[in-house]
């Protein structure tokens, strides 16, 4: 049963930004951190989803990290043109002024965090990641480059904030295609598609977070 000392994983996704009114990642968060399965291994986890903006959402990560006082973290983002999971592998100090916010802005700094490094990995258990999510049928790889907007952002965000506080905290960052339509909501003709449901999504991230629950609390 979960308690009060049960490992807990912050799972984070993000709001609509420009194209992307309905950003799955948001739902995907909350029903990980509803799920029956992590509460019966005595696991919890609590999902945030932040703006999809450099200003509230860079001033808010070191507040709701600190909250949580999470074991791990795992970061959600939405790649609309891939047809697999990308698995972060590192996040960088940096900022590409490519694309605005979703409050039009564009970063006005070249590092994220002056004075921090120029790029953090991940210590998460990647490899064992990737092979269980591959074992679940979905196609995944790693990936270098965690682009160049909010993602990559949060990522090197939470990564600093294990790094500077000294918590061997692991931290991963997972990029997602859309999810797969419901059947029945596309004509026939247009139901085929490579991309994962919905519910296979969710299941995926859960065996993420027991995986980070479980590396987090050695």
């Amino acid at each position: 049963m979960e308690g009060p000392d049960a490992p807990l994983v912050l799972v984070t996704g993000f709001g609509p930004y420009p194209k992307v009114r309905v950003n799955p990642t948001a739902t995907l968060a909350r029903a990980v951190a509803g799920s029956p399965r992590l509460r019966r291994l005595g696991l919890s986890a609590r999902a945030h989803v932040f703006e999809t903006s450099y200003a509230a959402a860079g001033a808010q990560a070191p507040g709701v990290i600190a909250a949580a006082a999470p074991v791990a973290c795992l970061h959600l983002g939405l790649a609309p043109r891939e047809r697999m999971l990308r698995v972060e592998t590192r996040g960088e100090n940096r900022t590409r002024a490519l694309s605005p916010d979703v409050r039009g802005n564009r970063p006005a700094l070249r590092a994220l965090r002056p004075g921090s490094p120029a790029a953090l990995r991940s210590a998460a258990p990647l490899g064992a990641i990737l092979a269980a999510l591959r074992r679940a049928g979905l196609k995944a790889r790693l990936s270098n480059d965690a682009g160049a907007y909010l993602c990559n952002a949060m990522y090197f965000w939470s990564l600093d904030e294990a790094r500077a506080s000294g918590a061997r905290r692991p931290v991963v960052f997972v990029h997602l295609p859309r999810p797969a339509p419901a059947p029945g909501t596309l004509p026939r003709r247009r139901r085929k598609t490579v991309r994962p449901t919905d519910a296979e999504l969710t299941a995926a991230l859960v065996d993420i977070a027991i995986a980070l629950a479980r590396a987090g609390r050695r």
